[in-house]
């Protein structure tokens, strides 16, 4: 949801609840499937990793979704994954939803697999990583012109340490 994007998460959960009340009546399995998952990423957004662990679970397997939906999941499990302190966990994750992101010719699959890679890397303290996976999303987002994407990446990783660990990187602002 453009909500969540622009930091607007607990308007984002009430649309998502309407659109997954509507989507249930309606027998629209995927979209209920799009709605989880989205609402998964706000939780996580908001330290809330049991509720996005639980939202998560809810979705199912990989093999039993759309190739978008799939990396979707993969990005966010990743993101999880650093949340609960697995690393080496969450970065085969990440890699791996960003790969198959590529598999896509979807800009904004890309972007957020993308995004979800840089907030995976951020969480885990890998700065530079996290910043090149950011730079990455936002020209995918800038090359669909989503305004609030393009913001989010360009606002996604926290000023972290420099290589040598003496002072602090600032991060570009637009």
């Amino acid at each position: 949801a453009v909500e969540s994007l622009v930091g607007h998460g607990s308007a984002a959960l009430e649309l998502l609840v309407r659109a997954d009340e509507a989507a249930r009546h309606t027998g629209a399995a995927g979209m209920r499937t799009a709605v989880a998952l989205d609402a998964a990423r706000i939780e996580l957004d908001s330290g809330r990793t049991r509720r996005a662990a639980a939202r998560l679970a809810a979705v199912g397997e990989e093999a039993d979704l759309s190739h978008a939906d799939a990396v979707d999941l993969r990005g966010m499990r990743g993101r999880l994954s650093a949340a609960e302190g697995r690393p080496f966990e969450a970065v085969v994750h990440a890699d791996r939803a960003v790969a198959a992101s590529l598999l896509t010719d979807s800009p904004l699959v890309q972007a957020t697999a993308e995004l979800d890679r840089a907030r995976t890397l951020s969480t885990l303290g890998r700065w530079a990583d996290a910043r090149a996976s950011a730079h990455t999303a936002r020209e995918h987002y800038d090359s669909k012109g989503h305004l609030p994407g393009v913001r989010a990446a360009a606002g996604c990783v926290p000023d972290g340490p420099a290589p040598d660990g003496t002072a602090l990187i600032t991060r570009e602002r637009s």
